[in-house]
């Protein structure tokens, strides 16, 4: 039966997210109201009179050194005039990218790159503060070296095209003639980027030995599977079934989101911070180890009646198709999806996550998938 409601069902289709934004719960009045107790030495219900001196001095040093402990986690960016090309700027990540880096870094200039500046969410990026939008395309050699003029850093991300490798290229050789110091390129799951590697595992290998080699500073990173690939299947989940090539394959799933503060720590940090991941391979994990049951059960805890269908790779691919997405495509997302369903992925973390929070700027805590469900919830229950 769960076969037959897939098989009616699969029709993959990008749902618009929940356009909450992440925001730091910090602004300037806090910040008005430690430095006045930085300087007096006393709390706002405090008298200075009535506390010793010690105790005085104490509280003053300790807020004065959370100060600048804010201020070196980012929350204040002392760089001015830093100008920042985002690639991919309408994807899952991009655009969440550059929401976040509007927010909280405003003396930085954010140029969106995109295909289409009239559309929907090239608009809503344009209303930002220091965001300009930027028509380009990535096969357009030309219009990547205008967008890329005069930025110092920028980051890279391409749907999973048959060609993914020939446009990211592109994009890091118009970045490189324009004089940018630093890229930072997300990728897929580090087992799948290899010479031999599976779907478009062996795109993102030679997107990043062409980074390697073209002298600048670059860090490469390799996100877990989001929470938001959830939603391209929205409409056989309203239908009341779950179609996933999994297998018994669990994940350690992680929110595009936290993806995006990540990457703008590694885009803003000073170039002594970022010495130490230059060149490096950094694999983000989420903290939840879940599988298909895992993910189903979350969903109904919010409402969602739906059932987890373990169906086969020709299934796979075939719902795909029927959903629109080109067959190259559809045949490179089922190999990589069938390494998960065979059990032969190995998902083993490639540097220490420690290291990458330390980073000003990086969230301390990811969010949960319990979160994320009850966020989408609304567009995945039965009409």
């Amino acid at each position: 039966m769960v076969e037959l409601a897939y098989s009616a069902s699969f029709h993959v289709m990008a749902t618009k997210r929940s356009r909450r934004r992440n925001r730091f719960r910090f602004d300037c009045g806090d910040l008005s109201m430690l430095t006045h107790s930085a300087r007096h030495g006393a709390s706002a219900t405090t008298s200075r009179n009535m506390m010793p001196a010690t105790k005085k001095h104490f509280l003053g040093t300790f807020l004065r050194s959370r100060i600048v402990a804010l201020y070196l986690r980012g929350i204040y960016y002392p760089m001015k005039g830093l100008r920042i090309l985002i690639g991919g700027a309408t994807g899952f990540v991009g655009s969440q990218l550059v929401t976040h880096l509007s927010e909280n870094y405003p003396s930085i200039e954010v140029r969106a790159l995109t295909r289409n500046r009239n559309s929907e969410k090239a608009i809503s990026l344009d209303s930002l503060n220091g965001v300009t939008v930027i028509e380009g395309d990535y096969g357009d050699r030309e219009s990547l070296e205008a967008a890329a003029s005069g930025v110092d850093r920028a980051y890279v991300a391409c749907s999973n095209s048959a060609n993914q490798n020939e446009l990211e290229c592109n994009f890091i050789d118009a970045c490189q003639s324009q004089g940018a110091s630093r890229i930072i390129k997300i990728s897929t799951l580090r087992f799948l980027c290899r010479e031999n590697g599976p779907g478009h595992g062996r795109l993102h290998y030679q997107i990043e030995q062409h980074l390697s080699g073209v002298g600048i500073g670059h860090a490469i990173v390799h996100p877990s599977y989001y929470f938001q690939s959830l939603l391209y299947f929205a409409e056989p989940i309203k239908a009341g079934v779950l179609p996933q090539l999994l297998g018994e394959m669990k994940l350690n799933m992680v929110d595009c989101r936290d993806i995006a503060q990540f990457s703008a720590a590694l885009l803003t940090c000073s170039d002594e911070e970022f010495a130490r991941f230059d060149g490096s391979h950094i694999e983000i994990e989420g903290p939840e180890n879940l599988g298909g049951d895992d993910w189903v059960n979350h969903l109904r805890q919010v409402g969602v009646d739906v059932q987890y269908a373990r169906i086969l790779p020709e299934q796979f691919k075939e719902g795909l198709i029927a959903g629109g997405v080109p067959e190259d495509v559809a045949t490179n997302i089922t190999d990589v999806h069938r390494c998960f369903h065979e059990g032969s992925a190995d998902i083993s973390s490639i540097f220490p996550m420690s290291g990458l929070i330390d980073l000003p700027g990086a969230p301390t805590r990811l969010r949960r998938f319990a979160s994320f469900v009850k966020e989408v919830a609304p567009i995945l229950k039965k009409l």
